[in-house]
């Protein structure tokens, strides 16, 4: 099951001029806003390759370039999305290796609360070498410039993974969260179909989400 995107920034969401590329602000937030099947939100991190220190450095040398770095990403206004960083940031500075090693991959999923377990997650970058590697470590991974060309391409294709992840959980007889839930209401008379007032003894109704799928939504608290 996918729990996490992890994200490349140079070249992927910023170019080589350090500006934001179209479209990343609004991507990032529509992210920030998908789930996983079992109701999860999509854990978003950047996963970055950024200045080692050099052989002798002080031994507080890491944590100020990682906090270089994340003043970075503070200016470039993307800090909102990946807070707090010393969840949802990882740098090579950090990890003590360099994408696409696969122990900066699973530290980011550790930093993440997550398991280290790299088929949950998904990674975008620019770098074809990564991208392959990636992929053979069973991520599901897009490249920029490649998979896609305009960042308001990336929700769906996360979207799809995700739903996918839901077609595999419901075809092992596992449903997730927001099945069990309803079918907790349906088995208990508590939720009232499509435009149909609430009886007695439901506290929750049927509505039509975003998506365009049935979902039900509390309209009391109260049995009476």
């Amino acid at each position: 099951m996918r729990l996490a995107l992890l994200l490349d920034l140079g070249g992927t969401l910023v170019d080589e001029h350090r500006k934001l590329i179209a479209h990343v602000p609004e991507a990032l937030g529509a992210l920030s806003a998908l789930r996983a099947p079992t109701g999860v939100p999509l854990a978003l991190a950047l996963v970055s390759n950024y200045t080692m220190p050099p052989p002798g450095a002080p031994a507080g040398e890491p944590q100020r370039l990682f906090d270089e770095y994340v003043a970075i990403v503070r200016g470039l206004g993307l800090l909102e999305f990946f807070a707090p960083p010393e969840h949802h940031v990882t740098t090579s500075t950090i990890a003590g290796v360099s994408k696409p090693d696969p122990a900066i991959f699973r530290l980011a999923l550790q930093r993440l609360g997550l398991a280290p377990d790299l088929s949950s997650a998904m990674f975008v970058t620019e770098e074809s070498d990564h991208i392959a590697a990636a992929r053979a470590l069973g991520m599901t991974a897009w490249q920029y410039g490649v998979d896609f060309h305009d960042w308001n391409e990336v929700c769906p294709l996360v979207a799809q993974v995700l739903s996918q992840d839901v077609a595999t959980l419901r075809a092992q007889g596992k449903a997730p969260a927001e099945d069990r839930f309803q079918k907790m209401l349906e088995d208990n008379a508590a939720i009232a179909g499509p435009s149909r007032p609430l009886a007695p003894g439901q506290t929750h109704a049927t509505e039509i989400g975003p998506d365009g799928k049935p979902r039900p939504i509390r309209k009391r608290f109260s049995l009476k």
